[in-house]
């Protein structure tokens, strides 16, 4: 049976701004933050188009490529996740208000 994650190689962090044509159909892993809201999602979906502009990076995701996400060049992007979610802490860094509240 296939890897779920569609390769047999490890996860690896990339910046947006580093995806390419070669990374479409690859499994990817990140973090939206919605300051209005004050909340953190974390995004995993196969990546069907990137996009670069100027300082941000465009991903459609999702099945028939239902979703977009826009992303600073500089946001960390992980290939290929771990089906646990054990990588988020690791590539993404923790929730900066899990953080706080933990800490206090």
């Amino acid at each position: 049976m296939a890897d779920p994650r569609g390769d047999q190689f490890a996860p690896e962090d990339v910046f947006a701004a580093h995806l390419t044509k070669d990374h479409i159909g690859t499994l990817v892993r990140f973090r939206m933050t919605n300051e209005n809201l004050s909340l953190s999602t974390v995004v995993t979906a196969e990546l069907r188009q990137v996009t670069h502009y100027g300082d941000h990076t465009v991903l459609v995701v999702g099945a028939n490529a239902s979703c977009q996400y826009e992303q600073c060049d500089d946001d960390r992007v992980i290939l290929r996740p771990l089906p646990d979610y054990s990588d988020v802490a690791t590539f993404l860094g923790n929730d900066p208000e899990e953080v706080q509240w933990t800490s206090s």
